[in-house]
């Protein structure tokens, strides 16, 4: 018996259904992960509309800036994004992907802006000073400087670095304490003493040459030797500097840009001299 006849039409329905399933199969395998998670988690704004939340709470925030969904709890979606700004720190921003407001913030910049949901950076700093109170080195110290460190993955929140530099002889030191503070909630998460030098050093503490014969010593010698062009001194500080040989040495630390350091987001490059000899005894150049 001859197999029945298909009609024209409900051959072009079969093949137009197929070619349509073709397509829907190659969409789905051009998924990135990020729309993966969109496509599965109950969301009701994408990561545009979430990073415009993020500019209008966040002004300083520089952009683009990139979101990561976190749905951990699918009910809950996050659309997560971490910020910076040259001028005033780092931070991480969580916007509820239902809803459009901000589930948390941390950071320095989301203190300044003022969307912080943990403790603030002036908190932080008093919780690292009742932690150190009652310590014997506790008078040695400068006044605390507190900073933020960013996460280093998704759904990590960073935490607060509260140092303390010890002075001697009225002259800071590379020793010190540092205390680690979770931004949620203030726990402190890590403490860290660095205390090498001794009470006393045998160096005097006045130092021979002056900042600004410091400064053209070192900028003689990078135009000189390294071909430096356009350096722009930015600060000069006396610190105890100790070398790999252990020798302690009276030193201006020199922080500076040039044009071959300046168009990298690196940071200054900086220089220690021997305030007595000017001596090089460190240079920090990045990107050499």
């Amino acid at each position: 018996m001859a197999p029945p006849h298909k009609s024209p039409r409900v051959i072009y329905l079969l093949v137009t259904a197929l070619l349509a399933g073709c397509v829907l199969l190659g969409a789905a395998m051009l998924l990135s992960p990020t729309e993966e998670k969109q496509a599965s988690a109950e969301i009701d704004m994408n990561e545009s509309a979430a990073r415009s939340i993020v500019r209008a709470e966040i002004p300083a925030a520089e952009m683009p800036v990139e979101g990561n969904l976190m749905d951990d709890a699918p009910e809950d979606p996050v659309w997560e994004f971490q910020v910076r700004s040259k001028d005033q720190g780092s931070g991480v921003i969580g916007i509820d992907a239902k809803t459009g407001e901000v589930s948390y913030a941390y950071g320095e910049i989301a203190d300044r802006a003022g969307v912080n949901t943990g403790i603030s950076m002036e908190k932080a700093g008093e919780i690292a000073g009742n932690h150190l109170r009652g310590e014997e080195i506790e008078g040695t110290l400068t006044d605390p400087d507190v900073s933020y460190e960013p996460p280093h993955f998704a759904g990590d929140i960073g935490r607060y670095r509260v140092t303390y530099v010890r002075m001697i002889d009225g002259i800071p030191s590379f020793d010190g304490v540092r205390i680690f503070i979770d931004p949620e909630d203030g726990t402190v998460l890590k403490y860290h003493i660095n205390w090498d030098l001794p009470a006393t050093i045998e160096t005097d503490p006045t130092p021979t040459l002056s900042a600004a014969e410091a400064t053209v010593i070192l900028t003689t010698a990078m135009e000189e030797k390294r071909g430096s062009k356009g350096m722009t001194i930015l600060s000069t500080e006396l610190y105890w500097y100790e070398g790999d040989s252990e020798q302690i040495s009276l030193a201006w630390k020199i922080e500076f840009e040039d044009d071959y350091v300046r168009p990298y987001d690196a940071g200054p490059a900086s220089a220690w001299l021997d305030a007595h000899t000017g001596e090089e005894l460190l240079l920090c150049y990045y990107l050499d």
